[in-house]
Parts: structure tokens; C-alpha cells; sequence
């Protein structure tokens, strides 16, 4: 069983910069992986069905604690991730900044 950091919050508000200073084992990036296997770089949507796949098998690889980047991101995969029997604790945390400065980033 693992604890579960979800990361939320709009693009460039910094979830992959406070991923790198969590106490977790890996950081699980739905992006990297789908982009490692090819899917999605067409604009089209991945089903919730295959990435929710994806991110079970990865996180039967896992123990202690787990980041979770870009996943869930549907209704669907976060009721598939809170149905998991590979979580313990699920630990929420939404990260927000004034909008112009992730303009500028």
C-alpha cells in the first residue's frame, strides 16, 4: 500500500517544482508516460479507461509514497483512484498563484 500526493492546479503554477521537494519515492507523471508510449501526442484525448490501466500498473510497482502529476484529471479516474486498493492516505494539495505571474512564466 502507498500514500498518494495529488497535485492540483492550472499550468505553470509550479506542481512540478513542489513534486521535486515532496518526501516521495517517484513522481508519476501521466504526461511523461503516455508521451513515452507514443499516445496522445496528436491532440486527441486518451480514454479515462486507458490511463486509469496505466497509472494502476504503475503504481503496483511502488510502496512508501507516490506524487501523483496530472493524474486524476476526469471525474472517472478520480473515482477509479479512490476505489484503488494500491492507496493508503491520499494527500491533497492545490497549489494556486496570482494569474499574470503564470503568464509570465
Amino acid at each position: 500500500m502507498i500514500d498518494v500526493y495529488l497535485l492540483y492546479g492550472a499550468p505553470g503554477v509550479g506542481k512540478g517544482t513542489v513534486s521535486k521537494k515532496l518526501p516521495a519515492a517517484h513522481v508519476l507523471g501521466t504526461g511523461n508516460l503516455l508521451r513515452a508510449q507514443k499516445m496522445g501526442l496528436d491532440g486527441q484525448l486518451v480514454s479515462d479507461d486507458y490511463v486509469n490501466q496505466l497509472v494502476d500498473t504503475e503504481l503496483k510497482k511502488y510502496r512508501g509514497y507516490v506524487v501523483l502529476d496530472g493524474y486524476p484529471r476526469t471525474a472517472i479516474q478520480a473515482d477509479y483512484l479512490l476505489q484503488s486498493k494500491h492507496t493508503g492516505r491520499d494527500i491533497y494539495i492545490f497549489l494556486d498563484k496570482i494569474e499574470n505571474s503564470a503568464i509570465m512564466k
